[in-house]
């Protein structure tokens, strides 16, 4: 017999955060810029090519100012991000982030975005991203339309051009990034509970 499991998260850890510490929070971040506006992209993970981060970078150096983008992560190209702080004056890099302070970062995010240029995974950080209300940008490469879809996000094929246009129509659409959030709550809690643990126990107990 061949079964297919899913991966879950904690679905009680992953959630909205608002109030008191979302302000707090926002009010650190945007201490790092001169211009008050903001609307968020996130980047999370290790800091490698294969996870479209140079592409990434460039897509920021051309978008809109009042976009921030926010990486979190460490990895080889640390120093290049570093570097590009002087160049990129709406880029906030915040290091290695615990991960019990990451629903934190996710509920303050317009969009998540996950570029990878080669065959990624499922994904974890979408699946995270979208218990707690934040839509998702991700590449349309290897798993990672199997862990969402259309109605929590975009996929999209990774280019500069192709991020700056989608993450700028985000922007510039918040009635339709609002949709999306709507959707993204419900979408992981019919997918990604720990009811799914029950796919692996029961090939044991059978």
């Amino acid at each position: 017999k061949i079964k297919v499991f899913t991966y879950w998260i904690d679905l009680a850890k992953f959630k909205k955060i608002s109030g008191a510490k979302l302000n707090h929070l926002l009010g650190g971040l945007r201490s790092h810029l001169s211009n008050k506006n903001h609307f968020f992209v996130l980047f999370v993970g290790r800091l490698v090519k294969e996870k479209g981060v140079l592409e990434l970078l460039q897509a920021a150096k051309t978008w809109d100012k009042n976009i921030i983008l926010v990486i979190a992560g460490t990895g080889p190209l640390e120093k290049e991000i570093k570097n590009q702080k002087s160049k990129i004056k709406n880029l906030i890099y915040l290091g290695a982030i615990d991960n019990d302070r990451l629903p934190d970062y996710y509920s303050t995010a317009d969009l998540l975005i996950v570029p990878s240029i080669h065959e990624e995974g499922f994904g974890r950080v979408i699946l995270e991203s979208l218990a707690c209300g934040t839509p998702v940008i991700g590449s349309n490469r290897g798993a990672i339309p199997e862990a969402m879809d259309n109605t929590v996000g975009k996929l999209i094929d990774i280019t500069p051009e192709n991020i700056k246009k989608t993450v700028e129509y985000f922007y510039k659409n918040p009635d339709k990034l609002e949709k999306l959030s709507k959707n993204a709550r419900k979408f992981a809690e019919v997918r990604y509970s720990e009811k799914n643990v029950d796919a692996i126990i029961s090939s044991y107990t059978e």
